[in-house]
């Protein structure tokens, strides 16, 4: 039996498909101009939406690579501020689109920092095939970097929270996901160099 999808849904699915084909050349670089104009960016809001706030921080501005946290709102009036665990998350896209700041990973981290009680640190890792693998986990690891020594004791809207490092978890869909799998293996091999996030 077929599921039954939504009228909306397959015209969305049929844009994606439609950009997506068009927007990689046959060369294999990608139109990033065609694709810039169908994405929905959202800025970061410390204001809760959805009851969670969010804000950037920028880590190496030379290769753009920035994060953007979420945190549970409801944990602003003191309550249930110690020992929140941390999720480093890396979005999915084919390892060639994506970012944290488009719509639909700022609404799904916004549901796992909602969901988990947890802070959620969205990662933008440098995208193919501009920047070709190695790249993606090389940024991957200067977030844990970034992360493990003390960074993110400098953000403004963290102020008042006690994020437990040592209940960092990596997380990611698709190209996100294989991202997960060689940053984890990367930083497990040279763990001993490491003071709060343990492997």
């Amino acid at each position: 039996m077929t599921p039954f999808i939504p009228l909306k849904a397959r015209i969305q699915l049929g844009v994606f498909q439609f950009l997506t084909n068009h927007a990689i050349r046959s060369d294999d670089t990608v139109n990033r101009r065609l694709y810039s104009y169908f994405q929905v960016l959202v800025p970061a809001d410390s204001k809760p939406k959805f009851g969670v706030s969010s804000a950037d921080a920028i880590i190496d501005s030379t290769r753009n690579l920035f994060v953007r946290i979420f945190i549970p709102s409801d944990s602003s009036n003191g309550e249930n501020t110690k020992n929140l665990p941390l999720v480093v998350y890396f979005h999915g896209g084919g390892f060639f689109f994506g970012s944290p700041d488009l719509a639909t990973y700022d609404d799904w981290c916004r549901r796992l920092c909602s969901g988990l009680h947890a802070v959620i640190v969205s990662v933008n890792y440098r995208l193919s095939p501009e920047h070709r693998c190695p790249a993606p986990y090389d940024d991957g690891v200067d977030v844990l970097r970034f992360v493990d020594s003390g960074g993110l004791g400098s953000i403004d809207i963290l102020s008042g929270f006690d994020v437990d490092l040592g209940s960092c978890f990596l997380a990611g869909c698709t190209a996100g996901g294989n991202i997960v799998n060689h940053v984890a293996r990367r930083w497990a091999a040279i763990s001993e160099s490491w003071e709060k996030v343990s492997s």
